[in-house]
């Protein structure tokens, strides 16, 4: 692969409003990412207000945090072709498996090569859970969490008791770190309830 080059110009900078435009089309042009000297990370746009010099947001792959922001100076442009050698380690389940790994929930990611996953409880009941893109792209949990539009979980059970308040919880909005904690804290609600597999 050819790295992809920094503009040399001002003029030649894309401003962040011409990128969030390029997204937001959903044509599947462009993905915007920084490079971290072995790899390119995709970045998702989530400036904190209207005036934010630094919009652009890297995430953790295994936490789910904001790790640093960018400028629209310090991002690059690349083609969609590419995506595949970017995305591994940043897809939007890494963070919550590994939460809820570390909480001793068993999640089996399945159907598709892995695009929702599946956790089941003790008493019988289940729950899936997936990803949205910020494109509307459901059940998946392979596009990277720069495409983070929402996470939610559908639980499932033969005893109508066993349900909880809200069995088809969503978390909707659009900030990756936000929506993957609400996620991980509901999925080891449903836990603490209904008794952990491994």
């Amino acid at each position: 692969m050819s790295a992809p080059q920094q503009p040399h110009s001002p003029a030649d900078v894309s401003t962040t409003a011409d990128l969030v435009a390029a997204l937001a089309r959903g044509d599947g042009t462009v993905r915007i990412v920084c490079h971290d000297g072995s790899r390119f990370v995709p970045l998702a746009h989530q400036p904190r207000n209207g005036s934010d010099p630094k919009p652009w947001a890297e995430y953790d792959g295994d936490t789910g945090v904001v790790v640093r922001r960018h400028a629209s100076t310090d991002v690059i442009q690349i083609p969609v072709t590419e995506i595949a050698e970017i995305v591994d380690d940043q897809r939007v389940d890494r963070s919550v498996l590994n939460r809820l790994r570390a909480a001793g929930i068993a999640c089996t990611p399945v159907h598709d090569h892995g695009t929702y996953a599946h956790i089941t409880f003790q008493d019988g009941g289940y729950v899936n859970w997936s990803g949205t893109t910020r494109h509307g792209i459901d059940v998946s949990n392979q596009h990277p969490i720069a495409d983070h539009g929402s996470l939610g979980c559908d639980y499932h059970t033969e005893n109508a008791s066993a349900l909880p308040e809200d069995p088809d919880a969503e978390f909707a909005t659009g900030d990756y770190e936000t929506d993957s904690a609400a996620l991980v804290a509901y999925l080891t609600a449903l836990a603490d309830r209904h008794g952990r597999t491994t």
